[in-house]
Order: structure tokens, then sequence, then C-alpha cells
């Protein structure tokens, strides 16, 4: 199947827009939380601390997609 870059070809239109707006308000709410959640953390116990939480949630998150989208070819 032929991919645009954001979807692949055999989505149907609206599925495709419907798909990367969704893609885009998770990732937009992630911006701000992780925003927020980091500089929480490092009022509360410094940046080294804001650092490592980035790091951890980056790690656990990256570890998921590895595990849970298998590519269906």
């Amino acid at each position: 199947m032929r991919s645009n870059g954001a979807t692949r070809s055999s989505f149907r239109a609206e599925l495709a827009g419907a798909t990367l707006s969704v893609y885009r308000f998770w990732r937009d709410l992630g911006y701000a939380i992780g925003a927020l959640s980091a500089g929480v953390i490092a009022d509360r116990f410094g940046f080294a601390y804001a650092i490592l939480a980035i790091a951890v949630v980056t790690f656990i998150s990256g570890a998921i997609v590895a595990i849970a989208m298998r590519d269906c070819r």
C-alpha cells in the first residue's frame, strides 16, 4: 500500500482527517500537561528529577508503542 506520509492510501479521506485530528489533539494536550508536570516536579524536587521523570515517561511510552504497534505487513 502506498502512503502519503501521514496515512495509508487505503484510508478514506474523512477517516484520515479524523484520525489526524485526534492524534494532534492528544499530542498538543501532552505538550501542555508535560510542561506543567515538569514545572511542578522541578519546583518541588529540582531540575534533575524533572528531567529524569521526562526520560522515564518517554521510555515507557516508546516501550508501549514498540510492543503494541507491530507492523501488519
